[in-house]
């Protein structure tokens, strides 16, 4: 998913803070450098704000978006394929 971002959009959200890796231990890893495919690691994408609205009443809600990468990509329930991780 993010793995396939336009290079000018990838590095415009890097440097917003926008888009960023996380490894296994949840320590914050350079996405400028390339991932080890032998280490687990997370891409996360967020706060993408969430319009939702419950009984009428708007909610102020924020989520992210992952994409896994490293030790062969992708997640089991997905068939592995890359960046379909969650």
């Amino acid at each position: 998913m993010f793995t396939y971002l336009n290079p000018a959009v990838r590095e415009r959200l890097v440097d917003e803070g926008s888009l960023l890796r996380i490894d296994a231990c949840g320590c914050e890893l350079d996405l400028r450098e390339q991932a080890h495919g032998d280490e687990l690691s997370l891409n996360l994408l967020g706060p993408i704000a969430l319009p939702i609205a419950i009984g009428g009443n708007a909610q102020s809600v924020s989520g992210f978006a992952a994409e896994e990468e490293g030790a062969g990509g992708g997640t089991p329930d997905m068939g592995g394929m890359p960046g379909m991780g969650m």
